[in-house]
């Protein structure tokens, strides 16, 4: 078997409006085995072993956490814009939309879709979509 076929590979995730409508959006998922989250996830641990003992987390840096571990499962977009321009992807923008509490929809689908391991060892196919019920979704 071929190297690259035993590796994870980034897969579309069409964002679905809770309506049922297309966004138009299409978000570019990595999953739990990635580079991206794996070094996101260390990093986090981290910044919890240098907690000094008996030191509590509180909420805001708990969402701060979640929403870059979310982040880091989006590694590119189409069809994201801002003030009617194209909005090109970065890591910290992304870490941004996702602490968004009126994305909490988009969030909850990465989630699910990153968690699923067999969504990412197929073929690229066309767009899952976020809010869809069909397909290797979770």
């Amino acid at each position: 078997m071929e190297l690259a076929n035993l590796l994870p590979k980034a897969q579309p995730l069409e964002v679905i409006m809770p309506d049922g409508s297309p966004s138009g959006i299409v978000l570019q998922v990595v999953g739990h085995d990635s580079a991206q989250f794996t070094a996101t996830a260390k990093k986090w641990a981290n910044v919890m072993l240098e907690k000094e003992d008996g030191a509590k987390t509180n909420i805001d840096e708990l969402e701060k956490q979640n929403a870059d571990l979310v982040a880091s499962f989006i590694v590119g977009w189409t069809g994201l814009e801002e003030n009617g321009a194209p909005l090109p992807y970065s890591h910290e923008k992304a870490v941004q939309l996702m602490s968004m509490p009126e994305l909490k929809f988009v969030r909850e689908r990465v989630e699910a879709f990153a968690s699923k391991r067999t969504n990412f060892f197929r073929p690229r196919t066309q767009a899952v979509g976020v809010g869809s019920t069909s397909g290797d979704q979770a």
